[in-house]
């Protein structure tokens, strides 16, 4: 049976979206899963979003600019780096939790997505990426890291927070700040001195 939503709308479209290409994955999805779900035509949909690649884009930029606003007043602050280091692994971990469905989309399903669409993915991964590394030299630079190469040390420590997306339910586990916390925990042992 069809799902009814009060009203079609740009955000219900968006919800429904990233549950079925959470659910079935992003190239198994179709639109026509779509219209099912509201119970309306394809120009109805269209009115909104023109193809699945907007829908997916629409989806990764809400994701991820909400989500870099927050990291971005951690990096230009101008707490210590063992603070900031801590906070921007927690506040990653938090984003991860808070949206399981969407992330695990932007991580699974990159290899399905359109070329464009994954390479502005991946080089906006890149840029983040970059940004944790630089503030990691900085704590190995002062003697508060231990002296791994950065690259590989942010991209284990992210690793074990994107998996979240796999495993994390807020509906069956513990809250995302709890989460958040005993894995910054964990993973300081291994980087700090």
């Amino acid at each position: 049976m069809a799902k009814k939503p009060n009203k079609l709308s740009k955000e219900t479209i968006l919800a429904e979206a990233k549950q079925l290409f959470s659910s079935k994955g992003y190239r198994a999805t179709t639109l026509t899963d779509l219209t099912s779900s509201f119970g309306v035509s394809r120009p109805s949909l269209y009115y909104y979003f023109k193809s699945k690649v907007e829908l997916l884009s629409e989806l990764h930029a809400q994701g991820f600019g909400a989500a870099f606003y927050r990291f971005e007043e951690v990096f230009l602050s101008d707490m210590p780096t063992r603070e900031k280091f801590r906070k921007i692994l927690e506040l990653h971990t938090r984003n991860m939790a808070n949206d399981t469905e969407l992330n695990k989309i932007l991580f699974m399903d990159i290899d399905e997505m359109p070329e464009k669409l994954s390479r502005e993915i991946r080089l906006r991964r890149k840029q983040y990426t970059s940004r944790i590394m630089e503030i990691y030299k900085t704590g190995v630079e002062e003697g508060i890291f231990k002296d791994i190469d950065p690259k590989i040390a942010v991209y284990l420590l992210l690793g074990a927070c994107n998996w979240l997306a796999m495993w994390y339910s807020p509906k069956k586990s513990v809250q995302p700040e709890t989460i958040a916390d005993f894995l910054v925990e964990i993973l300081s042992s291994g980087y700090e001195k």
